[in-house]
């Protein structure tokens, strides 16, 4: 969301938010995307969040058969 650009801590929260909820209802493509991005929001750092949507990534490419994006 563009209206946290200067409050990354939130727009990751919201996010993941998302991106948790996509994946839950097995609608991977759109998990991706918002999941990448708290990532990327929190590199450099390690952060609960951003292994948490690390984690999720896994089990999406797990279930897409794609490991080797894993």
């Amino acid at each position: 969301p563009q209206e946290f650009h200067d409050r990354p801590d939130v727009e990751a929260a919201l996010l993941f938010t998302i991106g948790d909820a996509y994946a839950g209802l097995s609608r991977y493509r759109e998990a991706e995307g918002p999941l990448r991005r708290v990532v990327a929001l929190h590199q450099g750092a390690p952060h609960p969040e951003a292994l948490a949507a690390l984690a999720r990534l896994a089990l999406i490419a797990t279930e897409r058969g794609a490991l080797d994006s894993a």
